[in-house]
């Protein structure tokens, strides 16, 4: 139990943007904290005391959500995150709806990219499914799939990998869909 304690003691100080708000009140010595808590009760991740601590929450959102303040403001609609704290909102509740802001972000843009029912074919036999081809390709986590296009298709044109499989022909388009068909059935074998 001491090495665990120890342990956890040592990352929550070494990463204290990943670890915020893990620490019990009971593991914190009372000169550690600068309000009296409830025993056994967790501090709240972005608070210093009763008052936010800025530095801690802005520290997370450029670290982990990749974001600066003028975006963390636009997606929030705000122009400062002290009017969500004015209607009641803590910090928390100001995170989460920022992480989950930042997740819809990521899939309006994906879907922009990719249409998810868009075909690439008109005629309805064998049809290429480009939602299945951009899903099978996260999930390869295929990141060099472009460069592997450019090399075994000379066609291959454009600056997305939906565009260069558009410029293939037939043929080849369906070579490719059986490239990552059989990539996939490998990975799937090796899990």
């Amino acid at each position: 139990m001491l090495r665990k304690s120890a342990l956890k003691r040592a990352l929550v100080e070494a990463f204290p943007s990943l670890f915020a708000g893990t620490l019990a009140t009971a593991e914190i010595a009372p000169d550690d904290i600068e309000y009296r808590a409830i025993e056994g009760k967790l501090p709240t991740a972005f608070q210093n005391g009763d008052s936010p601590d800025w530095p801690k929450f802005w520290a997370r959102v450029k670290d982990e959500l990749k974001l600066t303040q003028d975006k963390a403001h636009e997606l929030l609609q705000v122009e400062s995150i002290k009017e969500l704290l004015d209607k009641g909102w803590d910090m928390e509740r100001v995170w989460a709806e920022l992480v989950q802001r930042v997740g819809e972000s990521v899939v309006e843009e994906s879907e922009e990219i990719w249409p998810p029912s868009e075909e690439l074919f008109d005629d309805s036999e064998n049809p290429i499914d480009m939602f299945w081809l951009k899903e099978s390709l996260e999930e390869l986590n295929w990141a060099d799939v472009g460069k592997w296009l450019k090399e075994h298709y000379r066609e291959a044109t454009g600056t997305t990998v939906k565009q260069m499989v558009e410029s293939l022909n037939r043929e080849h388009q369906e070579e490719f869909c059986g490239e990552v068909k059989r990539r996939l059935e490998t990975q799937h074998n090796e899990h």
